[in-house]
This record gives C-alpha cells, sequence and structure tokens, in this order.
C-alpha cells in the first residue's frame, strides 16, 4: 500500500520545540481529523522519516509519545497502526447512545440502512402486542461515535402506532425522540435480554470486523407509560469499541 503525505519540510529545528513533538503533533493532529482510522497502518518509519526530514530516532521517539497516549499501538512485524478507541456509556446519559457520545466530547451519527414493511410474524408480534400479520416497519441503522462504527440496529415498530415512519428522515435522528413528536407516548423503561452471537456477513461488513467475530447482542423492548410496547430492537455492539452500561436509573437506550 503507498501512503501519500505533504513532502514540506514540516519540522523546523529552529523552532524551539523538539523535532519528535513536532513530528508527533502533526501526526496526532491527522489522526483526529480522521485521514487516518481507526485500525489503519501509519507508514513505516523510512517513509515517514523522508516525508518529515528527520532521523529514524526522531521518528522513533514521536512514535513512542503517541504509544503512551493511546493514539497508536505497534504490531510486532506488522508495522504501527491507529489504535481504536473505546467509548464507554455514560451513566449520567439516561442510557442514551447520542447523549453518551456527547458527553464523552464525541459527536454522534446514525447512518440509516434499510427500511421495509413486512409483517410481523409470530414472534415479533408476540413481542409487539400485534397479531402475526400485522405491518410493522423494520428499520437498520449503524450508530457511530465520531467516525467509529460501534452498534448495528435493528429496530421494529408497529405500523399502525407509528406511521410517519415510512417518510420520517432517520439519518442522524434519535429514534425515540421522533416517536415523542409524533404521538402521545411516554417512554417509561426497557427490557434487555444480553447474550453473545457472532458476526454474520451483514454485521461485520458494517462493523469492520470479521465473520464470525463475537458481538454482544442485546434485544431490547422499550415501554410506554401504559405499559404497552413502543418498539423493539436488537443490537449488535463491538463490545471492544463501545462498551454497554446497565443502569436502573435509564428509562431508555437510543
Amino acid at each position: 500500500m503507498m501512503y501519500y503525505m505533504n513532502t514540506e519540510m514540516i519540522c523546523h529545528p529552529d523552532s524551539g520545540i523538539p523535532l519528535y513533538r513536532q513530528m508527533a503533533d502533526s501526526l496526532r493532529s491527522q489522526i483526529t481529523s480522521g485521514k487516518y482510522t481507526a485500525g489503519q497502518k501509519i507508514p513505516a518509519e523510512a517513509e515517514l522519516g523522508e516525508c518529515y526530514g528527520v532521523s529514524r530516532v526522531t521518528v522513533r521517539k514521536a512514535i513512542e509519545l503517541l504509544i503512551r497516549e493511546g493514539l497508536v499501538k505497534r504490531q510486532q512485524g506488522l508495522g504501527t497502526y491507529v489504535a481504536t478507541r473505546v467509548f464507554v456509556e455514560s451513566p449520567n446519559a439516561g442510557g442514551s447512545f447520542a447523549a453518551s457520545c456527547r458527553l464523552r466530547g464525541v459527536e454522534p451519527h446514525t447512518k440509516l440502512l434499510h427500511r421495509e414493511l413486512h409483517p410481523a410474524g409470530e414472534a415479533l408480534g408476540a413481542d409487539l402486542g400485534l397479531a402475526a400479520d400485522a405491518p410493522v416497519f423494520e428499520l437498520h441503522r449503524l450508530r457511530l461515535a465520531g467516525n467509529v462504527a460501534c452498534i448495528y440496529e435493528v429496530d421494529y415498530l408497529a405500523a399502525e402506532q407509528h406511521p410517519y415512519i415510512a417518510s420520517a428522515k432517520l439519518e442522524d435522528a434519535s429514534l425515540l425522540e421522533l416517536i415523542r413528536r409524533e404521538t402521545d407516548f411516554v417512554n417509561a423503561g426497557v427490557e434487555d435480554l444480553i447474550d453473545i452471537t457472532p458476526a454474520d456477513d451483514r454485521t461485520a461488513q458494517q462493523l469492520e470486523c470479521r465473520h464470525g467475530t463475537p458481538l454482544l447482542s442485546v434485544y431490547q423492548k422499550i415501554y410506554a407509560s401504559n405499559d404497552s410496547i413502543l418498539y423493539v430492537n436488537r443490537q449488535f455492539i463491538r463490545s471492544d469499541r463501545y462498551k454497554y452500561v446497565y443502569s436502573n436509573r435509564s428509562v431508555f437506550r437510543e
């Protein structure tokens, strides 16, 4: 793989700042800006030295500094890679993915991958309190903390209760906030069934992992204040990227 970087001499010996720190600052900026993303290999030491116009010793000191900061990690015999940040749900976020990201200083994003309408079927209908032939919306969404894909989520909503879902804008949107705006329902709690499941081709592709990677699986029922079901979802979570926190103070997870 070839790497293309600005070959301008960006380390200045007369600046009063050690060269390795100048180089580390430059690489740090490229990582935080998203030029180098989590899991991506950065150029080899020789390439970096040529690009920055510094010695291999300087390159190594810069890399060691970034390793200590947790931004990169070395893999023996393979090179240096951008480290994957682990996000932990904030106990002060009320179970909200979006709120938790913001409390951690990261912008949340949601991508709508798929939306369809189909009969509920026996099992899903029973969980939603519907007949097997009742129509439900099925939504597939990818939840990202910054630019890091953390959760693949599949939501199911009764079409009769939530007809607005057919045309709702769901990119970077909170499903629960949408329900609050469009209906009189008030969420009153959740019920979680937690398991481990291997990534299939679909979830592996979206969560950037290998087929068969163990994922935390959370099957969740979101209740309204009248004890009816607002909707149900299944979340597939890369627990090496996102730590799911359960608290009995939480009233929803959206």
